[in-house]
């Protein structure tokens, strides 16, 4: 399953005056921050290909946007995360990371694909996806409300 790509950037009111990398600057902070939280598939690890570059990332000494142009190729799919990560990515990625992404910098660059592709800026996102997450797993983990009277047994 493909849940982000740089067409759809490129297609939509991508403008001119900017690198078509930076389509994928977004993507690079969010797998940067999976890669943190272990939402990685083991997939990238064991490419002999990828491996190296991966680590890279994690040490900070390469573009999470590079990694994803160069080995994810441009692109997210269920291949490149976690069980858990996916049902992160479909539930809060697909819906609402953009537009989180398009609050964390609007006002402080002249469009989101104006964003600087730094570690400065990936640290930004990820105090925001810190708390998306945690959301996120407290309502998976939440009983619904119709199961109120049950009790764990033990």
């Amino acid at each position: 399953m493909k849940y982000d790509h740089a067409n759809f950037h490129w297609d939509n009111e991508f403008p001119k005056d900017v690198p078509e990398d930076n389509a994928m600057t977004h993507m690079g902070f969010f797998f940067a921050w999976a890669l943190s939280r272990g939402l990685v598939s083991d997939f990238h690890r064991e490419e002999e290909d990828s491996a190296g570059p991966l680590a890279l990332v994690q040490s900070r000494t390469m573009s999470p946007r590079d990694f994803v142009i160069r080995y994810c190729d441009s692109q997210f799919t269920n291949e490149d995360f976690t069980e858990s990560g996916n049902e992160f990515v479909d539930n809060y990625y697909v819906k609402h990371y953009f537009d989180d992404y398009c609050k964390v910098f609007e006002g402080s660059v002249e469009t989101i694909y104006h964003v600087d592709d730094n570690w400065e800026n990936v640290d930004k996102m990820a105090l925001l996806l810190d708390i998306r997450f945690e959301e996120w797993k407290t309502r998976r983990d939440s009983k619904p409300w119709w199961k109120f009277w049950q009790r764990k047994t033990f």
